[in-house]
């Protein structure tokens, strides 16, 4: 099945990606410094809404990232998620991941590096946290995924 949801975030990042080009051709032009290649990371219920799961999970508007881009960009992001009827999480050191966090290409543009978090490592932080509104996500995926915390070598 396409994942629809995955399509419509690649295509923000792309826009945010051309955003950058066109800061950086003005930065040349009146000589000021150019942004870098921005990474981000994203957590939390987002993450597992992009990863191909043999159930369904409950949408959300919060983009929770453990990485965020520099100001101007975060800026260009949350405005572009706005229009989307997303909300990009300001305060991402409250965001904890395992240390041991794989993640997944979501996107590598030529300004823009984009990644998720793997399914698992999700689950384990919203284990950690075990929030009421969590308690049935958990259930359904230790239904699934009973083994999930032992980590594939």
């Amino acid at each position: 099945m396409e994942n629809l949801f995955k399509k419509q975030l690649v295509q923000i990042f792309e826009q945010a990606n051309n955003f950058i080009n066109d800061y950086n051709k003005k930065a040349m032009q009146e000589g000021f410094l150019p942004l870098s290649k921005q990474a981000v990371r994203i957590a939390g219920q987002v993450a597992m809404l992009l990863s191909d799961l043999p159930f369904s999970v409950a949408s959300t508007t919060d983009i929770d990232c453990v990485q965020q881009p520099q100001y101007e960009v975060f800026t260009k992001l949350d405005e572009l998620f706005l229009d989307q009827g997303l909300h990009l999480e300001k305060d991402s050191k409250l965001i904890w991941m395992p240390p041991d966090t794989v993640y997944h290409v979501l996107c590598d543009l030529p300004y823009m590096h984009v990644e998720y978090a793997d399914h698992r490592d999700v689950m384990r932080s919203k284990e950690r946290f075990n929030r009421e509104k969590d308690k049935k996500l958990i259930e359904t995926y230790r239904v699934f995924f009973p083994d999930y915390t032992k980590r594939k070598t």
